[in-house]
């Protein structure tokens, strides 16, 4: 019996074509990627190919991948880290999240609410596991600095707004639609933004979404991917 596999949300089992590079990179490239030797130019070699592998994959630049630990990892960096730049950091800083984020993601910013004064949202979702654009935008503050939106949920599949609520915040800071309608469209969306917010606010505020085991940022300042053991920042 063939197995038919429905979880790829959460994690996608490697391939074999996976299995034997890893093992033929580890066979092969056991030095510090740091050393001078030869073993060590050899792994340099190794991450620096994976490394351009990721990024090409991606549409990036090769300087723009960081690798990590892991997804939770790449997932606080992505969140708190994004917090960190602010110099008021973590009081008088704002994040709105939704309701069905990751736990690697809602448990670092609920802590930092509740010991560190971190300012937060938490958007609701309706009955069918949504969040609603409009009560999002209406949530943004001049002192928000975060929204992340995990794109599909791994464990009942919603799949949230994010690439219209990114495109959105992009013309909010830009000033730039793809073409008439969406501009007309987000003319209207802004009807439920804080009329108080400038170009500057927008342009200083970061926006991530995510999904299972997977999180990918779109920010104001760039883009964020993180999956499992690598972290992308690109900026726009």
């Amino acid at each position: 019996m063939s197995l038919i596999y429905f979880d790829h949300n959460a994690t996608s089992p490697p391939s074999r074509a996976h299995y034997e590079a890893v093992v033929e990179r580890l066979m092969g490239c056991g030095g510090n990627p740091s050393s001078p030797h030869a073993l060590g130019r050899r792994s340099h070699v190794a991450l620096t190919t994976s490394r351009r592998a990721v990024a090409a994959s991606l549409g990036v630049e090769p300087a723009d991948i960081i690798f990590v630990s892991g997804g939770t990892e790449a997932n606080n960096l992505g969140t708190v880290g994004v917090l960190g730049l602010s110099p008021h950091f973590p009081r008088n800083v704002h994040a709105i999240y939704s309701a069905v984020e990751h736990p690697a993601v809602r448990e670092p910013l609920e802590y930092l609410s509740q010991n560190d004064g971190l300012l937060v949202t938490r958007i609701p979702v309706d009955t069918w596991g949504f969040v609603s654009l409009e009560t999002i935008l209406s949530s943004v503050t001049k002192k928000t600095a975060l929204i992340t939106i995990m794109a599909v949920n791994n464990e009942v599949g919603s799949i949230q707004p994010v690439f219209r609520l990114g495109e959105f915040l992009h013309y909010k800071r830009w000033g730039i639609a793809s073409n008439e309608a969406d501009k007309q469209d987000f003319e209207a969306l802004s009807a439920h933004c804080d009329p108080q917010l400038t170009k500057e606010d927008w342009q200083k505020n970061s926006f991530s979404c995510g999904w299972g085991s997977v999180l990918r940022k779109i920010a104001f300042s760039g883009m964020v991917f993180g999956r499992s053991r690598f972290l992308c920042i690109k900026r726009s």
